[in-house]
């Protein structure tokens, strides 16, 4: 049996967001006050859940230590989270997710994404759909150092990544 937490958000009772995998979560702030942990057990077979690029956006950042944000981060981020909740327009999805990525501590990625990062800073800019977008979380997350992100993200990244590929 695979046990997962799931962090139910007030901001949408019906979105599941698989955060953090043994009860605990990376970060603690205002807005995890408002989060209900509840555990569920799942049959063996693997089981998708279905997520907005919003979710994965908050999925991974939820995941990442505050030591792999500035310090503007931590007062941002409760406002964050519920505006990537909320999004309903590409545009607004890329520039948060772009927000998200300024506020990521250089130390946090790989030396090799100063050679993408403008690239795909451009190609954020011109994304069309979710599905785009979702491309462009996938990449920027595997720039990310596993110091800086959850123990649980090894056991949770798998599920994450064929989410965003489903992102429609």
């Amino acid at each position: 049996m695979i046990r997962t937490t799931l962090l139910i958000t007030t901001f949408f009772v019906s979105t599941l967001l698989i955060v953090s995998c043994g009860g605990e979560d990376t970060k603690t702030s205002s807005a995890d006050k408002n989060k209900t942990e509840n555990t569920v057990e799942e049959n063996s077979e693997e089981t998708f859940i279905a997520a907005t690029l919003g979710e994965l956006m908050v999925e991974l950042e939820s995941n990442m230590s505050w030591e792999s944000v500035t310090e503007a981060w931590k007062t941002r981020r409760e406002g964050w989270v519920s505006e990537s909740l909320a999004a309903t327009d590409v545009t607004s999805k890329a520039n948060l997710l772009l927000e998200f990525e300024g506020n990521v501590q250089w130390s946090a990625v790989s030396k090799q994404w100063v050679n993408v990062r403008e690239a795909w800073s451009s190609d954020c800019q011109i994304a069309e759909t979710d599905r785009g977008l979702a491309d462009l979380l996938v990449i920027f997350e595997s720039y990310i150092i596993w110091d800086v992100v959850s123990p649980n993200w090894v056991i949770l990244r798998e599920d994450w990544i064929i989410r965003c590929e489903n992102v429609n």
